[in-house]
C-alpha cells in the first residue's frame, strides 16, 4: 500500500523521491490560503496524527490561524483563526501565541483532538481543544481562571494530548508544576508541583530524599504522563530524571548513557511519549564532552541508544555532530540532526537499527524542523524554511 501511495504521488507531480527509503510530499507547494488568498506562511513545527497534519500559520506580524490538512486528499481546514470567538474569554483571538516569546506554542495531537494556544482581546492567554475534524473550541484553562491552589494561572508551558487527556506545565502565582484535565470535562487538576519532592538515587543505590522539585516537560503516553525532573537547588545543570505521575521512576539521576563517557553528567534535554504505548525517549548529553543522542530508558539506571554522535546517517561519511529535537512513536523516532555542516532529519525503527536519512540539507532541505508529534505511525512531516517555506511529508516506501 505504501509503494502505491507514493507512485500515485509521483504521477500526480506532487512528490519528489528523498532516499531509498522515503518519498517526500509537498503538502502546501502552489497552494494558496483559502481565507485571503495569500501564500501559507507556517509558523512552529507541525505534528500529525494518522492521515491528518496540523500546523500554525503566521500573517501580518501575528500567528494567525490553526489549519489541519488531510495527507492523502490534501483537503484544507481552518481549524481556529483570528475570527474565531474565544470560549470563555473576551471577544476572538488576537494570535495564537503566548506572553512570553521563549514558550512553546507548537500544537498537540492525540485522541482526535488537537490542543493549541491562543490570546483572546482581554490579553488573557489561554489553553484550547478542538476536534481534528474541526467545530467547537473548548477551553482548558485560561489566566483569568482559578488553578488548582486557588490562584490564577500567569505562564504556560509545553502541552500534550492522550487519549482522553490533556497534559501541561503551567506556572500559578504561587506554585508551579504539572497539571492534566480529562478532555470530557477539561477540568484541570494537579499532577505534580514543587511542593512534592521526589527521592534521587545514585548509581551505587543510595538515596537523596526529597531531592528533585522542579518538573516539566509533560508528554501523555498510552496510560500514562511522562515529565523531566531537576534538583531544587542546581536547577542550571538541567533535568536528570523522568518520572511518571503518581511517582513511578523510569530513569533516574544515571551516568550510564548507552555509548557515552562513563561516569561523566547526565543533562536531559527532552523527551516524547510513544503514542499508544507505554515508552517514553529522551534526548541527552553529558556536559564537557561531545557525546549526546536520543535513547530509550532501560531499567532505572541503564539506556539503550536509537542515535548517538558515535554513529553516521545513511549516505554521510562522517559522524553526526549534532543531535536535536525529535519525535517518538511506536512506529519509531524521527530526528533532526547535523553532520559535516549539513542539516539533515533522520530516522530510525528501533535502537540498534540504521539510522535513515530522510531529507538532507545539501539536497534542497536547507534547515528543515521537527518536534514533539511529527511522526506518527512511520509517516513524518516536518518545515523546511531554509530560504523556502515548505511543509513536508516523508512517506515511507
Amino acid at each position: 500500500m505504501r509503494v502505491l501511495v507514493a507512485f500515485l504521488l509521483l504521477v500526480a507531480g506532487l512528490a519528489t523521491p528523498a532516499t531509498a527509503g522515503y518519498t517526500l510530499v509537498d503538502l502546501i507547494a502552489g497552494r494558496m490560503r483559502p481565507d485571503n488568498g495569500q501564500p501559507f506562511y507556517l509558523f512552529s513545527t507541525p505534528v500529525i496524527s494518522g492521515d491528518t497534519v496540523v500546523f500554525l500559520t503566521s500573517y501580518s506580524n501575528a500567528v494567525d490561524a490553526v489549519w489541519r490538512i488531510d495527507t492523502k486528499t490534501r483537503a484544507i481546514r481552518k481549524l481556529a483563526g483570528l475570527k474565531s470567538t474565544v470560549p470563555g474569554g473576551t471577544g476572538t483571538f488576537t494570535c495564537f501565541c503566548q506572553r512570553y516569546a521563549s514558550d512553546d506554542v507548537t500544537p498537540s495531537v492525540g485522541g482526535g483532538q488537537v490542543a493549541f494556544y491562543g490570546v483572546d482581546q482581554a490579553n488573557r492567554i489561554g489553553l484550547y481543544l478542538v476536534g481534528l475534524g474541526g467545530g467547537t473550541i473548548r477551553k482548558v484553562a485560561n489566566s483569568d481562571d482559578t488553578s488548582p491552589d486557588g490562584t490564577k494561572w500567569v505562564r504556560f508551558g509545553r502541552v500534550s494530548l492522550g487519549d482522553g487527556i490533556v497534559a501541561f506545565r503551567a506556572e500559578t502565582v504561587d506554585h508551579r508544576g504539572i497539571y492534566t484535565a480529562p478532555i470530557p470535562t477539561r477540568v484541570p487538576a494537579l499532577g505534580i508541583d514543587e511542593r512534592t519532592r521526589l527521592t534521587a538515587r545514585r548509581d551505587d543505590g543510595t538515596a537523596i530524599p526529597q531531592y528533585y522539585a522542579l518538573y516539566d516537560t509533560p508528554v501523555v503516553g498510552r496510560d500514562y504522563t511522562f515529565f523531566l525532573s531537576g534538583g531544587l537547588f542546581d536547577p542550571s545543570t538541567g533535568p536528570s530524571s523522568i518520572f511518571r505521575l503518581k511517582g513511578t521512576r523510569i530513569f533516574d539521576n544515571a551516568s550510564k548513557l548507552a555509548g557515552g563517557v562513563a561516569g561523566a553528567h547526565l543533562r536531559i534535554q527532552a523527551i516524547s511519549a510513544a503514542v499508544g504505548a507505554r515508552s517514553v525517549a529522551f534526548r541527552a548529553d553529558q556536559p564537557g564532552t561531545t557525546f549526546m543522542g536520543i535513547f530509550r530508558p532501560n531499567g532505572v539506571n541503564a539506556s539503550v541508544a536509537f542515535v548517538t554522535t558515535k554513529m553516521k546517517a545513511a549516505g554521510f561519511s562522517t559522524r553526526l555532530t549534532d543531535v536535536g529535537n525529535f519525535a517518538y512513536d511506536t512506529s519509531g523516532l524521527a530526528f533532526m540532526g547535523t553532520t559535516d555542516g549539513v542539516m539533515l532529519i533522520g530516522a530510525v525503527a528501533k535502537p540498534g537499527a540504521a539510522v535513515q536519512t530522510v531529507a538532507r540539507g545539501d539536497k534542497g532541505y536547507y534547515k528543515p524542523t521537527l518536534g514533539d508529534r511529527s511522526i506518527s505511525g512511520g509517516k513524518i512531516v516536518f518545515r523546511e524554511d531554509g530560504g523556502a517555506n515548505r511543509l513536508m511529508l516523508a512517506v515511507p516506501n
